[in-house]
């Protein structure tokens, strides 16, 4: 029995670790680190200071892996996001170097996150999905403004009874907040 049990997991950590280094050494970008700063994030969920890692990117889809604090509580999230306005990238004909600049428009992207986020904090923790939607603005070449909506399934493990009114709670809730925060990629 215990040699079963032994195949079964060295089973799903071979899937497992096959799949993200596959994620890993398929890329086709260079991996982009990101860091926020703000009220909430599209990428480290609830956050006011987060950091995330683009571990594969293809076309206008995008695999992350985050880190954020709240200071009372820490968020980790694995997610995906996708960019409906990504503008391509301009090559400089005589260097090959990428051209940048000062963004032209109101909105340079607007874009979907769908994640799975992992909160612990003071009050406990628990694993839930994440989904947000938002805008982009570029400010500098590395410094962009978001703006959008964050929202958060929490489901709970029965349903529960509130002491004051008497009220019967739901065993899952829909929370949503509003975002804005300015992030640096490099």
């Amino acid at each position: 029995m215990t040699y079963f049990l032994f195949i079964k997991h060295f089973a799903k950590l071979t899937i497992i670790f096959s799949f993200l280094l596959s994620m890993v050494l398929g890329q086709t970008v260079k991996p982009k680190n990101y860091r926020s700063i703000g009220f909430l994030d599209h990428k480290t969920g609830f956050s006011l200071i987060g950091y995330a890692r683009t571990l594969k990117t293809h076309k206008k889809n995008e695999i992350f892996a985050g880190v954020g604090t709240l200071i009372a509580a820490n968020t980790l999230s694995l997610g995906w996001k996708y960019s409906f306005m990504q503008k391509p990238v301009i090559y400089n004909p005589n260097t090959g170097n990428p051209i940048t600049g000062f963004s032209t428009g109101l909105i340079d992207d607007y874009y979907v996150v769908a994640s799975i986020q992992s909160v612990a904090g003071m009050g406990g923790g628990f694993v839930a999905p994440f989904f947000s939607s938002g805008i982009e603005k570029r400010l500098t070449k590395k410094i962009y403004i978001n703006i959008g909506i964050n929202s958060i399934l929490r489901i709970y493990e029965s349903e529960s009874v509130d002491d004051e009114t008497g009220e019967i709670r739901p065993a899952q809730e829909f929370v949503s907040m509003p975002t804005l925060h300015i992030n640096y990629r490099y």
